[in-house]
């Protein structure tokens, strides 16, 4: 009973925050959003403390595409996040439905300018950008990074520890850093087969 009334009033909290809210959502109270009009969680979502969820329409006095495609961060219904789930977004984050998020997972769609002929420090330079996408079902487990450009296939999953950039295709399992296909599901055999030396689509 206690959780009922503890979560039917996070939801009323975030709800004005956000673009929009779906049904039966957890957010702990522990939690942050930042740029929230372009934030849409769906159904049935979980959170537990200390979330962090921010987008960015500008930054050092320039646009980020999130301004104008207004896509943002997405998060489909059944998804759940362990404790210290960060995401940053100057683009697109989009996280499909049922995906289950480790402990303190990093998940950014954008870099610091990198050019070090510029005046400007690394820190003032305008973001580069490039969209995240991870399709519904995937198991991103403890301590992973996603990072600018990932886009992970259908019922992915992500050893801990790993720092994933590029795309990699649905039911492989990826590890290491920087990130390669270490296993992928054979659908003949119905079961899990060892790729050598396989690394991501970049």
């Amino acid at each position: 009973m206690l959780f009922r009334i503890y979560f039917l009033f996070s939801r009323l909290f975030f709800r004005f925050q956000l673009k929009s809210l779906g049904k039966n959502v957890q957010l702990r109270f522990h939690g942050r959003v930042i740029g929230g009009r372009y934030i849409s969680i769906g159904d049935n979502v979980k959170f537990d403390p200390r979330w962090l969820l921010a987008c960015f329409p500008s930054y050092g006095g320039a646009d980020n595409p999130v301004k104008t495609n207004r896509k943002g961060i997405s998060i489909g219904n059944g998804t759940t996040a362990n404790r210290n789930l960060t995401i940053y977004c100057a683009n697109s984050v989009k996280i499909g439905d049922n995906c289950m998020l480790g402990g303190n997972i990093l998940i950014t769609d954008n870099d610091h300018g990198m050019n070090p002929e510029c005046v400007e420090y690394y820190s003032e330079q305008p973001l580069l950008s490039k969209e995240v996408i991870i399709e519904d079902g995937c198991w991103i487990a403890q301590n992973s990074c996603i990072l600018a450009g990932s886009h992970i296939g259908k019922k992915c999953i992500v050893a801990a520890g790993t720092v994933v950039k590029g795309e990699f295709p649905s039911r492989c399992i990826i590890a290491g850093t920087p990130a390669r296909i270490v296993r992928i599901w054979d659908s003949e055999k119905h079961m899990w087969i060892t790729c050598e030396n396989r690394k991501n689509r970049t």
